[in-house]
């Protein structure tokens, strides 16, 4: 609706911007970070960038690429 304001938006598949503000920042990052190591499954599906199906060092990588605070 025209005049709506809108919230954040999910973010695209295999984005870095995990909560869908438009930014890759620190919020993105923590998310990330919390989740090294885990296997990417359920909600941390998305975190999972480089498609490894655990959430890891290429990853890191992937987000440290897309960084635009």
């Amino acid at each position: 609706l025209p005049g709506r304001a809108e919230g954040p938006r999910p973010a695209a598949a295999g984005s870095a911007d995990f909560d869908g503000n438009g930014r890759v920042d620190l919020a993105d990052f923590y998310r990330l970070a919390d989740a090294f190591g885990r296997p990417a499954t359920g909600g941390l599906a998305a975190l999972d960038l480089d498609g490894s199906g655990a959430v890891g060092l290429g990853d890191f990588y992937r987000f440290a690429a897309a960084w635009r605070p």
